[in-house]
């Protein structure tokens, strides 16, 4: 039987640790790009809510806005249903609604399928 040769050592390759601690690798530089992409995406929303603020700024409190956001993306809804989206109490959601029906950006119409019911929509002002 002929001897073995010894085996050679050879070091591990040396790993480099992400900020997390853990191995980097190339998941992480895509990582990277997805959180970069994300907190980009998020500032753009947050700077078109700011710029649709401003163009109502006297007339609408935050609140306000939301509630206008609601109905125009959800389509007319009674007030206990719109203080559900809100997350606010009807007595409150009516409050609001009265300021914004004021201002002529809201309008209450019979339910067709509750005669109990009002629905509350937007006007064109509103929109």
């Amino acid at each position: 039987m002929p001897k073995r040769q010894p085996a050679a050592e050879t070091a591990p390759a040396p790993v480099s640790e992400s900020p997390t601690g853990l191995p980097a690798g190339p998941a992480d530089g895509v990582a990277d790009e997805v959180v970069t992409a994300v907190l980009t995406a998020s500032r753009l929303l947050v700077s078109v809510s700011a710029r649709s603020l401003a163009a109502v700024e006297e007339t609408l409190t935050l609140p306000q806005f939301r509630m206008l956001v609601v109905l125009d993306s959800r389509g007319a809804m009674n007030i206990s249903r719109l203080g559900e989206h809100l997350d606010v109490i009807p007595s409150t959601a009516m409050r609001m609604v009265d300021r914004l029906a004021a201002a002529g950006m809201l309008e209450r119409e019979p339910d067709p399928g509750n005669r109990r019911q009002i629905l509350i929509a937007l006007t064109g002002k509103g929109r």
